[in-house]
């Protein structure tokens, strides 16, 4: 870049730009769209006003280089290593950068459809206006350090996460995708999770407030701490959850089949309509719970304490326990004649 740019025989022919290196300069106005850079170096570079749209930097090296109000489009990091980049004020859209190893990535931008994956990173910073992204795809990272306090992160993937690694404080993730997420013993109370996928997920031990209409499926959730969480229409099929306390939690439409939570504690948890079918209650502390219209189909509530709680209405086919001292007014019973034909439908 003796700049401005003579090379446009190679944007022409699609031949990279090999092995060059630029040091301590400012580009602007530069039109670098649609160029292919392969083996380059760049040292105390910045990239000002540059048309960066659908370029290519494949095992380049960035020390220390800023892209300063740039249209990066379409742009692709591939295998690049070094100090890192700083992004700031640009048109940030299906930015792809794959396996980079950078010390540190920090984007003050707002992006749409970015994707970070398999790569390793000493530090990601998401601050100022990056706060908020689209689409983020964080996938397979290796990283010592991500920041997204206060984010506000919108139709996000992020598959194993390693969240101790990660400051979340005051984020707020709707529709999001933390699979696999590894959240152990962590205090996460100042996140908000909001109708987002937490599939096979680790939170055993932590602490959690928010998560209104998201899927625990398979989640570790033993002796997670719930307590007067928002889980209005959370799923939470099929999770170990032995221990954990949902002690007045809101969860209404919330749904539990399968889950295996012997010795949980729902104390005054509010749960209308909520659904427990095969759910394994054995030892719960239920006392108070409001369950109202709620489905216990051929779940087990043995030894569990059901002391004021509120079945009113509720369908109990199939749980075999006289639930004393619960409020089991015109609730439904079993009916033999469905209980038979599970019965033949469970025979090999």
């Amino acid at each position: 870049m003796e700049y401005i740019y003579p090379d446009d025989a190679h944007r022409q022919a699609g031949i990279p730009v090999q092995g060059r290196s630029w040091k301590d300069a400012v580009y602007p106005e530069e039109d670098l769209s649609r160029l292919i850079f392969e083996n380059c170096q760049f040292e105390n570079v910045v990239f000002e006003r540059t048309n960066l749209r659908r370029t290519l930097f494949a095992n380049c090296r960035f020390d220390r280089c800023e892209f300063r109000d740039c249209w990066m489009a379409e742009l692709i990091f591939s295998e690049c290593d070094g100090a890192g980049v700083r992004i700031t004020g640009c048109e940030f859209s299906k930015v792809v950068i794959a396996n980079a190893r950078w010390d540190r990535l920090a984007i003050e931008q707002s992006g749409e459809n970015c994707a970070i994956t398999e790569g390793s990173f000493g530090r990601i910073d998401f601050n100022g206006d990056g706060a908020v992204q689209q689409s983020l795809t964080l996938s397979n990272l290796n990283l010592e350090r991500l920041n997204g306090e206060n984010a506000h992160w919108t139709d996000a993937t992020a598959v194993n996460l390693e969240l101790a690694k990660c400051n979340l404080a005051g984020a707020h993730l709707t529709r999001a995708s933390l699979i696999e997420a590894r959240g152990a013993e962590l205090d996460l109370t100042g996140l908000r999770l909001e109708s987002c996928n937490l599939f096979r997920s680790d939170f055993a031990g932590s602490r959690l407030r928010s998560a209104p209409g998201s899927i625990f499926a398979e989640c570790n959730i033993e002796k997670a701490d719930f307590s007067a969480a928002e889980l209005e229409g959370a799923l939470f099929v099929e999770v170990r959850g032995a221990g954990a306390r949902f002690d007045k939690a809101r969860l209404d439409n919330a749904m539990f089949p399968k889950a295996e939570l012997r010795e949980a504690s729902f104390r005054d948890a509010k749960a209308h309509t909520s659904v427990w079918n095969e759910a394994d209650l054995g030892d719960a502390q239920l006392q108070g719970l409001d369950a109202f219209r709620a489905s216990f189909r051929n779940a087990s509530l043995e030894g569990a304490d059901v002391t004021g709680a509120s079945l009113v209405s509720a369908d109990l086919h199939g749980v075999e326990q006289t639930l004393d001292g619960a409020d089991t007014r015109d609730a439904r019973g079993t009916l033999d004649w469905r209980a038979e034909m599970e019965k033949k439908s469970r025979v090999p």
